[in-house]
This record gives structure tokens, sequence and C-alpha cells, in this order.
């Protein structure tokens, strides 16, 4: 899982050219995204990552690399999850951030980027069947707060 958290740009991009790789299964199979409201479900022997990349672009006109990096850092994520139904039971799970890192993406992603990743990560068995419901609060220092919520589901395998 600690490589999927590291490397997932690249198996983002795998996925998005259609490569049949152990990292793009990873990326389809192990994961979702902070921002993705689909319903996920994964079973109890399951380890999952749930993530969200923020990045931007360095091929832009006047692209300011320290403006930049102030940007990512000033990047904040809280992650809450709660048995669903139990909406006053949230819990915050802590969230690792990994250190600014250069990709380079597909075009109509941006290119090279600056990122960072905010992810956390649910070991097999560390939680019971049932519904969940999670919410995703990121401040961006230029746009403000946004909420993402969403439900994962897990099942007896």
């Amino acid at each position: 899982m600690q490589g999927l958290a590291r490397t997932g740009p690249i198996g983002a991009r795998q996925t998005l050219e259609g490569k049949d790789t152990p990292l793009s299964r990873a990326w389809q199979t192990c994961q979702f995204r902070l921002y993705d409201e689909t319903p996920h479900t994964f079973t109890t022997r399951d380890h999952f990552l749930a993530g969200i990349f923020v990045y931007e672009s360095t091929e832009v006109p006047g692209y300011d690399r320290a403006a930049t990096i102030a940007y990512l850092k000033g990047v904040k994520a809280r992650l809450l999850w709660a048995r669903s139904g139990k909406f006053g039971q949230f819990r915050e799970v802590p969230l690792t951030r990994t250190k600014i890192q250069s990709y380079r993406l597909l075009p109509e992603s941006g290119g090279r980027v600056l990122l960072v990743h905010h992810y956390a990560i649910f070991p097999a068995g560390s939680l019971a069947p049932g519904d969940y419901t999670w919410r995703l609060w990121l401040y961006d220092p230029i746009e403000g707060p946004t909420v993402y919520g969403g439900t994962v589901t897990i099942v007896n395998r």
C-alpha cells in the first residue's frame, strides 16, 4: 500500500493509457479517491487506500516554483469517518501527506506537475463489515474550503 501511495500518479497514468500493469491493477482495485463520491465496496480481507492528489502544472506561462510550493504546503486535508447512520460519531482518520513531488501526467491533466498526496491506508480487517460514510474537508489557500463525501461498504470474505 505504501508503494501505491508513493507511485499513485504513475498508476493513474497507466490506467488512463489503458496499460495492464500490477500498478494499474492496484490503482483500479485497491484504492479510491477522496473526491470520487461513487460508493465503493471492499472485503474484510482487502487493504485499501483513500487519497487525494493536489497538484499544479509547471507548464503554464508565468510558472513560479516557489509560489507553487508555498501553495501546496498551504493545502490542508481532514478525513472524517463514521458508521453510516451515526453521523454524530464521526472520528478523524489521520492522513499521511507526501513530500512535494514532480510527476509527468497526461497532457490533459497538466503535463509536468508538482504534486502532494494526502492519504490514509486501511489495513485488512481494520473495519468491521457494514456501511461507512466519509467526509473530506479540503482547505485550499486560494479557493477556500471544499467538502467531499461518500460511502464505503465492507463485506465479509
